[in-house]
């Protein structure tokens, strides 16, 4: 999403194992493990809760939603790789 670097993070909580942030391109998807959520105060004066990833290189640099190819947030149980129906 546009803009999130431009919001102020006012709290953070570790994410329950299992949630993911899902990624797709031309010819696969990827799920990385979200770390944490976090609370961000929007500069138009809304709030938005956004999962923290690590990015290709490993690090939590970055809000899940900003890296390209972002499809959005999955639950998957413990031995699963990918979401049930798919």
């Amino acid at each position: 999403m546009d803009g999130l670097a431009q919001c102020a993070i006012a709290q953070l909580c570790p994410a329950a194992p299992g949630w993911h942030a899902s990624y797709r391109d031309a010819s696969h998807t990827l799920h990385r493990a979200v770390a944490m959520w976090a609370l961000l105060d929007v500069p138009n004066g809304e709030r938005r809760i956004v999962g923290i990833a690590p990015d290709a290189q490993g690090q939590l640099s970055c809000h899940a939603e900003e890296v390209s190819g972002f499809a959005g947030y999955v639950y998957l149980s413990v031995g699963m790789t990918q979401p049930p129906g798919v």
